[in-house]
């Protein structure tokens, strides 16, 4: 569930909305080298890989460098495929508590596993 919820926020620093209490980029701002980018540079062709190298390992940043990495990010389908992971760990999760013999905290604990991923379903 701890991984799902790792994944879930660095999804939301892409996509979420000030209802979710993020701001969207700061983890790009911050050079962060989270799973959406991970999977962006995994895609990436050489004038692409030459931008996240500018971006996130070199730190320079230019306006309209944010949009920029949003798109490749959508044209790699990198942050649906960050979503993808996100939702495997959480049933994940819940598949390791279906072993487990019934008690009062069991149904809890799965509907944690849902509430984690339900700011991205």
């Amino acid at each position: 569930m701890g991984i799902s919820f790792q994944i879930v926020d660095d999804l939301l620093d892409y996509t979420g909305t000030e209802a979710t209490g993020k701001n969207i980029g700061d983890d790009f701002r911050e050079r962060k080298l989270t799973l959406p980018v991970i999977k962006a540079i995994a895609a990436a062709d050489a004038s692409e890989l030459a931008f996240w190298t500018k971006c996130i390992s070199k730190g320079t940043q230019d306006e309209g460098d944010l949009e920029h990495a949003l798109r490749l990010m959508n044209s790699h389908n990198a942050l649906k495929d960050t979503r993808t992971q996100a939702l495997y760990w959480a049933e994940k999760a819940k598949a390791a508590l279906d072993v487990l013999p019934e008690h009062e905290f069991k149904p809890m604990l799965m509907d944690l596993s849902n509430y984690v991923v339900s700011r991205v379903n």
